[in-house]
């Protein structure tokens, strides 16, 4: 029999199973071995096959596991005597001592463990109000499961527990003749706001929901009349994650739809896989008016500042790929620019080749349009370092292999095929303006072609040739400087052509070529 006293312990604890197979002690009472259970991590362990008991001469004891648990593991040992009774007192039987003290101890453990798991349950505070029984208003008793089935637990004005609607789900668009329950989460598919069901019902009419005959049963959770925000759903293309449309006529100067920055540091190249878009943003306008903020002219598509501050080399930046275009037939575009942009070095480093735009220009319909340039580029100098080569366009075109038809390191072509032209077509136009540089400044330099090719008439200082003349040259300060040579290079020229002049610096006489044979001209 037990003769031990059974002490106010809490019937449960804990262990890390870092102790291997053990022993792992328990300092509450027990009677017997099977009072207990074992628990490691949330696996209850059988007695015998996975752990055994020892029972302290004082009702403790400990437990010795069978397989060493590790550090990360836990063991727990709670109290978890049968509730039972096995012992009858009869009439006229003995009434030992002994008997009365199992019988009573017994009950102690039961009570001890039932207040250890009433610790581990969901319950009131002691200072609430009475149960309705007692004659006050609590009645925590959970509703039927057919009123709780897909519900959600909630409590009421008194703090009772009842069963609230039911889980929505988000049902992505709105569509009619759909059953809608309360908490459901649609997407307006007119207006692309977020709305939630707070009365269950079947859907009827058509969309927009804000005027649709059932609009009371939804609550607007997201009002996208300024701005649209989409991701993920069947309206958005699968290459975006966010979509952002405004539709807003006069937006706040300086504010930005996007702001992305963008920060690599570190010795790791950062080595992106092409044609990664940070924003791609599309700019229309319907209006009637002109395309513009207050007085001011200047819209972007994007706003892209790309720096380079390491010491590491930037191979290739990008500011900006972008297209602008106007397709309305009655507008006329001040400047359609697809590109504008300022490449810009301020380190003291080398810098390889900065490009200021890489553009294609074009006019698709009859509309006008005053400046349509493939290229519109200004490169500027203002600091105290050596530029060795500035380009306000810079043209490059290689050729390693294969066949090549045509190979421009610039080309301009027009077109004309009717309308009036009121002012010349200019294929190239190059203008220095300013004080003499101390250097020589070309308007064209070519070198290492075979032939330079010009079409129709070349006139030198003047814009109107006599119609009779291939070459026109004006001037009253400046002659024309034919080629000198000593009879010995003259002779040299390969079948030289009737008419050609030269000026023989063996004779100092200018000579040209006629009936097969040279002729002094004086």
């Amino acid at each position: 029999m037990a003769d031990y006293n059974i002490n106010a312990v809490t019937r449960r604890v804990v262990f890390s199973g870092s102790a291997g197979v053990g022993p792992y002690a328990f300092t509450f009472e027990i009677l017997a071995q099977t009072d207990i259970a074992v628990y490691k991590n949330s696996t209850k362990l059988v007695l015998t096959t996975d752990y055994t008991v020892t029972i302290n001469a004082n009702g403790t004891g400990s437990v010795t596991l069978v397989v060493a648990a590790t550090g990360s593991d836990t063991i727990t040992i709670i109290g978890s005597r049968a509730i039972e009774r096995t012992t009858d007192f009869v009439t006229a039987g003995d009434l030992l001592a002994s008997s009365l003290n199992e019988q009573l101890d017994s009950q102690i453990v039961m009570i001890q463990q039932l207040a250890e798991e009433n610790k581990r349950t969901i319950k009131a505070p002691a200072y609430d109000p009475a149960d309705v029984a007692d004659g006050g208003t609590a009645n925590l008793t959970l509703p039927a499961a057919a009123d709780r089935a897909n519900q959600v637990l909630a409590f009421d004005a008194s703090g009772n527990p009842i069963a609230t609607e039911e889980i929505g789900d988000w049902k992505v668009d709105w569509a009619a003749a759909t059953s809608y329950a309360n908490r459901d989460l649609v997407k307006d598919p007119v207006t692309t706001s977020i709305y939630r069901c707070n009365t269950a019902h079947t859907s009827s009419g058509s969309a927009p929901i804000s005027s649709n005959a059932d609009a009371a049963k939804w609550d607007l959770v997201i009002d996208s009349s300024d701005y649209i925000l989409k991701g993920g759903d069947s309206a958005v293309a699968p290459d975006r994650v966010l979509s952002i449309t405004q539709s807003d006529s006069t937006p706040d100067i300086g504010h930005a739809a996007v702001y992305i920055d963008y920060n690599s540091s570190g010795s790791t190249p950062v080595t992106a896989t092409r044609n990664k878009i940070g924003v791609w943003i599309d700019m229309d306008s319907t209006s009637t008016s002109s395309v513009s903020i207050g007085t001011e002219y200047n819209q972007y598509g994007c706003y892209v500042d790309v720096n380079q501050n390491a010491t590491g080399d930037g191979s290739r930046v990008t500011g900006y790929y972008g297209i602008a275009r106007t397709t309305h037939p009655s507008n006329t575009a001040q400047f359609l620019l697809g590109g504008y942009f300022v490449g810009q070095s301020n380190a003291a480093g080398d810098v390889g080749s900065i490009h200021g735009v890489l553009s294609y220009a074009y006019n698709s319909d009859s509309g006008n349009c005053n400046n349509l340039a493939g290229h519109f580029n200004i490169a500027v100098m203002n600091g105290s370092g050596t530029v060795t080569s500035a380009y306000g366009t810079y043209n490059e075109v290689q050729i390693d292999s294969g066949t090549v038809n045509a190979a421009y390191g610039i080309r301009n072509q027009v077109d004309y095929n009717g309308g009036t032209i009121n002012n010349p077509i200019i294929m190239n136009w190059n203008e220095y303006a300013g004080g003499d540089p101390g250097v020589t400044v070309y308007g064209t330099y070519n070198t290492g072609e075979d032939i330079n090719y010009f079409s129709g008439q070349v006139a030198i200082g003047d814009t109107t040739p006599e119609p009779s003349a291939a070459l026109d040259v004006a001037s009253t300060s400046k002659g024309i400087l034919f080629p000198r040579m000593t009879t010995a290079q003259r002779d040299a020229i390969s079948s030289p052509a009737n008419g050609l002049v030269i000026y023989n610096t063996s004779t100092n006489k200018l000579q040209v070529r006629a009936g097969g044979a040279w002729v002094d001209l004086h």
